[in-house]
């Protein structure tokens, strides 16, 4: 009997922390294991040279984005150490997709250069 309740126990115990351990993301899993570093940087026009303001920045295996200040810069707390792929992206704009090494435990800093997107052909109406 005293067995079988220890077993009951053994077995709850064991069963919450597979629930828990199910709702826990990956890639907070692998952050944790490898650390995590912040990523911080600037958006600027290719052509101008000029900050872009509300660009969209994420990066791969992390839970955080950002979007550009006024001033193009970005700040992106927590990101997982090791190599990353950074996205860019704001419409008018061509997207950027660049690998980036994220350290652990230091500011990880990038300038990005973007390049507006071509304009599509006006369309000639057919008569």
């Amino acid at each position: 009997m005293k067995t079988g309740k220890i077993t009951l126990i053994l077995a709850a115990v064991l069963l919450a922390f597979g629930a828990a351990w199910a709702d826990t993301p990956a890639t907070a899993v692998a952050s944790q294991e490898k650390g995590i570093g912040k990523v911080e940087g600037l958006i600027v026009d290719a052509l101008t040279g000029q900050a872009v303001q509300d660009v969209y920045v994420a990066i791969d295996g992390c839970l955080n984005a950002a979007m550009t200040n006024e001033r193009g810069q970005f700040f992106i707390q927590e990101a997982p150490a090791g190599t990353c792929m950074m996205k860019i992206a704001k419409r008018g704009y061509k997207p950027v997709e660049m690998q980036v090494q994220v350290e652990k435990k230091k500011k990880n800093v990038y300038t990005v250069r973007i390049k507006e997107a071509p304009k599509p052909a006006p369309v000639e109406e057919q008569s």
